[in-house]
């Protein structure tokens, strides 16, 4: 058994200078494997000025688990001017800190207008570093420890735009700023749920962060504003390896619906002119090999892959490979196709 009791004070220039605030008790477990979560004792009984308050909303014998969160309840009603008096006992040998703080609820647009704008957050060029990282496969670097020599890289690949929470396209794409994967949520669906969850915790990778990690994915953000005036069945993107994007297309009347959104956009949402590179005739790279080399010095060797006229696929080598390695490849590539 533990037990602990303090004093507290209130003055009625609190009451007075503070109206729209409350008195809140909370407790947290010291060194908890949840960052930034409310946690209570087992068998917790809480009491002010003599007034039982109930502290938890689980059975007492309950530990709370990973994805759970205990309230931190709301005292006002059972304080006084002047000295208050709390006492918190439990059945717990872990080490718990609790304290009362004064509190104001903020509102949704509040709590919105507290989250950096989207050039504040987080630069573009880092965002589309991830965004290459994620898109292209591995780490920055070559990863020379693969499993396999051969590794198969598509020259796009289809991203859902869909909030993961809501299911309806995102219209502010935020995320937390220490995640490594590229998934955003729809902000404003997030920071709504959140007042009945209680939980800052990334709805991809599941990892909790306080509310001054969250931020505006200013690569993704700018896709979806531009994808504002669409329909809302259409909630996809295909993106390129250096981070070029369009929305994706089902058929061919639907992609002349879309207009210049089913046109390649270079990755800060400037559309590429017509007749670039982008936008001129070209035998289509399917897929991209790389070949890892076998010693430390050797870097990566990238092939790409296409077919010709007769419909056999051919390899284009870059011009300082010899003979012997392109046809070792050669013979590799028989294998695959």
């Amino acid at each position: 058994m533990q037990s602990v009791e303090k004093t507290f004070q209130i003055t009625r220039a609190d009451k007075l200078t503070k109206q729209e605030y409350d008195v809140q008790v909370g407790c947290l477990l010291l060194n908890d494997k949840v960052s930034f979560r409310m946690q209570w004792p087992q068998y917790a009984d809480l009491q002010v000025n003599g007034v039982p308050v109930r502290a938890i909303n689980r059975p007492g014998s309950q530990l709370l688990g990973a994805n759970g969160r205990d309230d931190g309840p709301i005292i006002t009603p059972c304080t006084k001017d002047g000295t208050n008096k709390i006492t918190l006992t439990g059945c717990d040998a872990r080490v718990f800190c609790f304290g009362v703080r004064l509190v104001k609820r903020r509102s949704l647009q509040q709590i919105l207008n507290m989250i950096p704008k989207e050039n504040d957050g987080e630069c573009l060029e880092d965002a589309l570093s991830r965004v290459r990282r994620c898109v292209g496969g591995g780490n920055a670097t070559d990863n020379g420890d693969s499993d396999s020599d051969l590794e198969v890289v598509a020259e796009f690949f289809g991203v859902n735009l869909r909030c993961p929470m809501s299911g309806f396209r995102m219209k502010v794409a935020g995320r937390f700023k220490p995640c490594v994967h590229m998934g955003c949520f729809d902000l404003e669906v997030f920071v709504e749920l959140n007042q009945r969850s209680r939980k800052w915790q990334c709805p991809i990778c599941l990892k909790n962060y306080s509310m001054e990690n969250v931020i505006i994915d200013p690569y993704f953000n700018r896709i979806t504003s531009k994808m504002r005036n669409c329909g809302e069945d259409i909630a996809e993107i295909e993106v390129k390896p250096d981070g070029s994007w369009r929305a994706k297309a089902k058929s061919e009347n639907e992609r002349r619906k879309l207009g210049d959104l089913a046109r390649w956009h270079s990755p800060d949402g400037t559309l590429y002119e017509s007749g670039s590179l982008e936008d001129k005739p070209k035998a289509k790279t399917l897929k991209q090999i790389k070949l890892e080399g076998s010693t430390e010095g050797h870097t990566g060797l990238k092939l790409g892959t296409q077919k010709n006229r007769n419909g056999y696929w051919h390899v284009s080598k870059p011009e300082d490979v010899n003979t012997s390695s392109a046809s070792r490849l050669h013979e590799r590539l028989e294998h695959l196709y």
